[in-house]
């Protein structure tokens, strides 16, 4: 009942003051429902208007833990590894990463007489397996029976990484993967042979202030967006359309764990950090899926990824809605692609103001309508300091960590379940950036009233540092 109440709250898009009714309610069902439960232990209580929930202490298990009874790294040239606790069951919340190598040249088989996990749920693995080969993900994660006993994995690298998590719900047998490592450097030396070994240079490519990321590809969309033009009577985003399938490959939701339809948006930022606002953020347990366009359909590049770690703003102002910022660290990197990139970050001093802008989101289609299957776009100007204050003078008070998007007349706007989503600027040259973060307003493309976003500038060192870290 709380967790229903908590997400209903939580995927609203309302103004604080509104809000802010809820506030009592919301507290009486975490004091009753709270020391109930056993799922999350240690944590701390967080209430705020827009969301009631628990969040996990730095020194909680409930995330799963890495443990000495599974994973490590495995040099032999033949070998097996298997799940916690094998032949038994194994247990909840484990997370585990075995690493095989080969000698340099080498290459691995991998395969696994049995394997046996928790099978999808609504297309989502519960329990998973991912494989990488060196850097680079093999297909989708792995539950289920989806590995045969027959089929052999052979690596094109040195290198295989193995990623096991099991969650806290049922326990399943498991697996065995029996590997062979082949050196492709053996054989015989007749004539002797002087090998020249140029040391090796690791490039680090730091986060550089500017339009920037983790990633030299950020903001770059290898699949053009389709034209937008302004509709003569709104609906959609709202008043949007729909966008091509890749056409905002940073774009990603946040899904609750038996869900399909994401509550709330935000933005890639590497193939491990998503930013999005504070207010989004309630139930520790959520899901971040990259690559969604369609939520009823399951490319091969779409893909769900659990939640390693969350950092909030200290100074989120739960009563002004100030600093709504928050950053997702994902419990695996997420594979890039055409599909799934991350988006840059504008230089510190950037004012968006008088720029026309575009976002995109699966929200509401208009104020208590129902949300989008597919990824809606539109385009909305910036608003200039004074016609943003102007707009919530008797209302609420901007702060200069926000900006206002939208038109006067209304009926383009995002609504409930676009919050988080990124406000992107698409330059005439060079990559796109993230300039806002959708947060709240009155109504949806309300006359009068535009959306008010997070300003992403204001927060860039915060961002980076905590990245770093």
């Amino acid at each position: 009942m709380t967790s229903k109440l908590v997400r209903q709250v939580q995927a609203s898009r309302h103004s604080p003051a509104k809000i802010l009714q809820l506030q009592n309610l919301l507290d009486v069902f975490l004091q009753v429902s709270h020391f109930s439960s056993t799922m999350f232990h240690p944590v701390r209580v967080v209430c705020l208007p827009l969301f009631c929930g628990l969040i996990l202490s730095t020194a909680s298990t409930s995330k799963g833990k890495k443990n000495a009874d599974c994973g490590g790294v495995y040099t032999e040239q033949e070998g097996t590894i298997t799940s916690p606790g094998w032949p038994d069951k194994y247990p909840n919340r484990r997370r585990c990463v075995y690493e095989i190598r080969a000698s340099p040249g080498g290459k691995i088989t991998l395969q696994f007489p049995t394997f046996r996990l928790e099978s999808r749920m609504r297309r989502y693995c519960l329990d998973w397996m991912k494989l990488y080969d060196g850097d680079t993900l093999i297909e989708r994660p792995f539950c289920g029976r989806e590995i045969g006993s027959d089929r052999v994995f052979t690596s094109k690298t040195s290198k295989i990484r193995v990623f096991f998590k099991s969650n806290y719900r049922r326990r399943f047998r498991g697996f065995i993967g029996t590997y062979k490592t082949s050196n492709d450097l053996q054989g015989s030396v007749t004539t002797p042979v002087i090998v020249v070994t140029t040391p090796v240079v690791v490039v680090t490519t730091p986060v550089v202030v500017g339009h920037m990321s983790n990633d030299s590809r950020c903001g770059i969309p290898a699949v053009p967006r389709t034209p937008w033009t302004r509709p003569t009577k709104g609906n959609k985003i709202v008043g949007g359309n729909i966008a091509a399938p890749g056409s905002y490959p940073w774009q990603v939701g946040l899904l609750n764990v038996h869900a399909v339809r994401p509550f709330c948006g935000g933005a890639l930022l590497s193939e491990n950090w998503v930013v999005t606002v504070a207010q989004c953020i309630g139930d520790p347990t959520f899901l971040v899926v990259v690559g969604e366009h369609d939520v009823n359909n399951s490319p091969e590049w779409k893909e769900t990824v659990e939640v390693k770690q969350i950092i909030v703003h200290p100074d989120y102002s739960d009563v002004t809605l100030d600093n709504n910022i928050a950053l997702v660290k994902l419990e695996s990197p997420v594979s890039l692609n055409d599909y799934v990139q991350p988006i840059c970050l504008p230089k510190r001093d950037f004012k968006p103001e008088g720029k026309v802008v575009t976002v995109a989101g699966w929200g509401h289609t208009s104020e208590g309508g129902a949300p989008s299957p597919v990824l809606l776009q539109a385009e909305v100007p910036v608003l200039t300091a004074a016609e943003c204050y102007a707009s919530y003078v008797t209302n609420w008070i901007i702060a200069k960590s926000m900006i206002c998007t939208g038109y006067a007349a209304g009926g383009v706007d995002t609504c409930q379940g676009d919050s988080g989503g990124p406000v992107v600027l698409f330059p005439s040259e060079g990559p796109a950036y993230v300039v806002g973060l959708v947060s709240w307003g009155i109504g949806c493309a309300s006359p009068g009233y535009p959306g008010v976003s997070t300003r992403v500038s204001t927060y860039v060192d915060w961002i980076v540092h905590n990245m770093d870290d």
